[in-house]
Order: C-alpha cells, then structure tokens, then sequence
C-alpha cells in the first residue's frame, strides 16, 4: 500500500523526534533490567540534568534529575556483562516550594534514596549534595578507580496492576 503524501509529510517533520527516542519493547522506559533481588555491580555513570518536578495538581518547580547506571560483574551466558539504568531520581531545587504533601513526601524519599546511593558509593556520609556528586563523577572518570556496589532491584505493583522499578544501594563492594 503506498504512502499518501500528506502523511509522508507528516513523517518527515516527525523525524527529527524519531531519531533521538528510544525503541520501545515492552520493558519500560528504563530498558532491560536483571531480576529483582541483589546483584554485584558496577556504577558506570551517574547523570545529571535540569528537569521540572511536577506534582500531581500539575503545578511544576525547578528541580533536577539524576541517574545511575551500571554494568553486572557477574552475568551467567552472557558474552559481556549487561548494563542497565536505575530509576532517576526527580527532585525539587526547593522543596520549601511544594503545596502538596504528598509531593514533599515524594521529594524527601527521593533525597534519602540519593543519600543512601551516595553514602554507599563514597563509602562515608556526605553532607553536601553538590560536592558528593562531584567527588563521585571524579571517581568514576578517574580510569585508576572503579566503584562496585550490591545493588538491590525492586519491583512494585501498584493497585492498578502498573510495575514499578526501583534500586536500592546495598553495600559497597571491595576494589
């Protein structure tokens, strides 16, 4: 069946769009990931980036979005190790701002998740998010150093049958 033109112009402005998304195969936006339970790993990246933090009222504030990602140490009949990308954690530049509780609520489980990823990957508590997560990004650019953590795959269905996907940092690994 040939193409009507109309839609083919429809396509062709469509295809800047096209090319920057991922495909698509049914495993969620984050992609494939391992099992749920602990597996050893690697911290690959840790990525940061301007991102508005929305609350269910659909009132938006500035906030951030950071996500890790990470390489298996271990992975059985597999010719190199599989890497997947954590959960991003979304949180507000001032959560002061929020009007909704259930939004601050969110915001601060998101920041003691964050805390957590970092307290586990710079093996010391950290009381600055900014210096944290530049200390980090040196250690992982860093060829000398390698930062390996159990990480904890979560699945959680919602009462309206929804997965949702989470990790949790464990422990760290020795190097």
């Amino acid at each position: 069946m040939p193409i009507d033109n109309k839609v083919k112009t429809v396509f062709a402005a469509l295809n800047n769009n096209f090319q920057s998304v991922q495909a698509d195969s049914g495993l969620g936006s984050l992609g494939w990931w391992p099992e749920e339970g602990n597996h050893d790993c690697l911290v690959t990246d840790v990525n940061m980036q301007d991102n508005a933090f929305k609350q269910s009222d659909g009132q938006s504030f500035p906030g951030f979005e950071i996500q890790f990602s990470y390489q298996l140490i271990n992975d059985p009949g597999q010719d190199e190790p599989r890497r997947f990308v954590g959960q991003p954690f979304r949180i507000p530049a001032d959560m002061n701002a929020l009007t909704d509780p259930k939004a601050k609520t969110r915001a601060e489980i998101e920041l003691r998740r964050l805390k957590g990823h970092l307290t586990t990957c710079l093996r010391r508590e950290p009381q600055d998010i900014g210096v944290a997560l530049a200390d980090l990004s040196h250690r992982l650019e860093n060829s000398d150093s390698v930062v390996a953590v159990v990480v904890k795959c979560q699945y959680d269905t919602g009462k309206d049958g929804k997965t949702w996907r989470k990790e949790f940092l464990q422990k760290a690994l020795s190097t």
